[in-house]
């Protein structure tokens, strides 16, 4: 895949050069179709499948999710050991949790399929401190698989993590670090405004922060 390959160069010592013109993909909608949309459009890269859990969604060509002209002649399953086990695609974009305790288990078996992954799972980016023990099954198994494991997430992973260290780069002395950040959720993905408790009531939302 091109994006992979023009940004991580180390992929290519696990796979030859020829192979990365394909890619698998597992994703979470609406994140899923952004990704999508971004890969469809780019020469170098070729969707070759798609998986989700959404029944609405399992079945359709991709193409028509994300709105193209055109269908890419990939329709979305339900079944991800189905996709892994039925293309040859080196590289899976991996978008369905923030969690990186529930995202392990796809992570494991995708790399089973000796495939290296792209996800925006938000602890992915980086997981060392957060989850040391997951972190090295992670690596031992993208060793044993010689594949690769990238996280990609916003936040955190990069808008109060790495931006910041970025920024200081520049700076000669250092006395403290404060990031803040304000949004406005209305205008977020619905997932993401039922997991911050948009819209609950207060005793709701405290019962929600308890678990």
């Amino acid at each position: 895949m091109l994006h992979i390959e023009r940004h991580f160069k180390h992929l290519r010592e696990a796979f030859d050069d020829e192979r990365f013109d394909r890619g698998d993909s597992v994703r979470a909608w609406p994140i899923g179709l952004a990704i999508a949309r971004e890969l469809a459009r780019r020469s170098g890269v070729k969707i070759v499948g798609a998986v989700d859990i959404d029944n609405q969604k399992v079945g359709k060509d991709v193409g028509s999710l994300i709105g193209l002209k055109e269908p890419l002649g990939v329709m979305v399953s339900l079944s991800l050991k189905e996709v892994l086990s039925g293309h040859d695609a080196p590289v899976v974009t991996l978008s369905t949790v923030s969690s990186l305790n529930a995202c392990f288990p796809q992570i494991e078996e995708i790399l089973r399929y000796k495939k290296c992954i792209v996800s925006t799972c938000d602890e992915l980016a980086p997981p060392w401190e957060t989850h040391p023990d997951l972190s090295r099954k992670i690596d031992c198994l993208a060793k044993e698989n010689g594949a690769a494991v990238l996280g990609t997430g916003v936040n955190p992973g990069f808008a109060m993590d790495f931006l910041p260290v970025v920024a200081l780069g520049v700076c000669s002395e250092v006395k403290r670090i404060k990031v803040f950040r304000i949004q406005d959720a209305s205008f977020r993905r619905l997932p993401f405004q039922k997991k911050i408790g948009v819209e609950l009531s207060v005793v709701g939302f405290e019962e929600k922060k308890a678990t």
